[in-house]
């Protein structure tokens, strides 16, 4: 049996890829098609009662925090609380000065919506979301949560 070794410096290589381009040519000649006349397929789109996308109840009619809250569930949010809680509680062990309270279920949600947003409304930096100056006022952000918090 005959093995094929191509060494990069023996100059075969024109000669490999030429054969091998023969090759890939015939196999698509006895296909029916080839590189210069491929014509995709026409697919057509299925109806909207036999789509293959899965449902998960959203419609014209769902709120944004509804839509997200099928992603973060009471589980998920219980459980970033809780891990919050913990990490604040470290810190404040560690650090004297610092008083922690713990957050809640309902804070989370408003710090999500503060973050959403922050990502709609464009500041320089995050502490002019709070500021009091007329050109940079944005009254929603304190009604949602204090900047220290």
């Amino acid at each position: 049996m005959q093995e094929n070794y191509s060494d990069p410096h023996s100059g075969d290589e024109e000669e490999d890829e030429n054969v091998e381009d023969s090759e890939d040519e015939d196999s698509e000649e006895e296909e029916g098609y080839s590189r210069n006349n491929f014509v995709p397929p026409d697919t057509e789109f299925q109806d909207e009662e036999e789509s293959i996308r899965p449902e998960f109840g959203i419609n014209d009619d769902c709120e944004a925090l509804e839509i997200l809250q099928l992603f973060l569930d009471d589980q998920i949010i219980a459980k970033i609380v809780e891990e919050t809680n913990r990490y604040g509680s470290d810190l404040a062990v560690q650090n004297n000065k610092w008083n922690w309270k713990d957050t809640d279920c309902n804070e989370v949600w408003r710090f999500f919506a503060v973050c959403i947003l922050m990502g709609i409304v464009k500041n320089p930096s995050i502490r002019d979301y709070w500021s009091s100056q007329h050109l940079l006022n944005t009254p929603a952000f304190g009604k949602i949560m204090s900047r220290d918090r």
